[in-house]
């Protein structure tokens, strides 16, 4: 993607019950999973300026990891997300119920140029 110029969200799954979000928020890029009440954050510190490589994933042992740029932080979390979210996919944007602790999910601003997915073995 190309850096956005504010905080948007990228891509969301789910809601307030379980999902995922990547986002920029604050400032930084965020990777957020959901799990009833329980919100796991992996976040890099911005800024980023330019065109953004970013993945982020989640381990079937609990790992969290957000890579951009050469850059890489990591979380941890009690395994997979019990159940697969009911809400939508969504890009750009978070249009359902909100996924992070964002009181309005705004739009993301700058241009997605690419998206990819794996859902990795089973």
């Amino acid at each position: 993607f190309d850096a956005p110029k504010g905080d948007g969200v990228i891509l969301a799954q789910g809601g307030t019950q379980h999902g995922i979000s990547l986002s920029v928020h604050g400032g930084s890029l965020v990777f957020f999973l959901r799990s009833n009440d329980d919100v796991t954050r992996v976040g890099l510190p911005g800024p980023f300026d330019g065109a953004v490589q970013a993945k982020a994933s989640l381990s079937r042992d609990g790992k969290v990891t957000l890579t951009a740029n050469g850059r890489e932080a990591t979380a941890a979390r009690p395994g997979l997300l019990k159940t697969n979210p009911i809400d939508g996919l969504s890009v750009g944007e978070d249009s359902g119920p909100p996924v992070g602790p964002y009181e309005e999910a705004a739009p993301f601003q700058g241009s997605i140029r690419s998206l990819r997915i794996n859902l990795g073995k089973k």
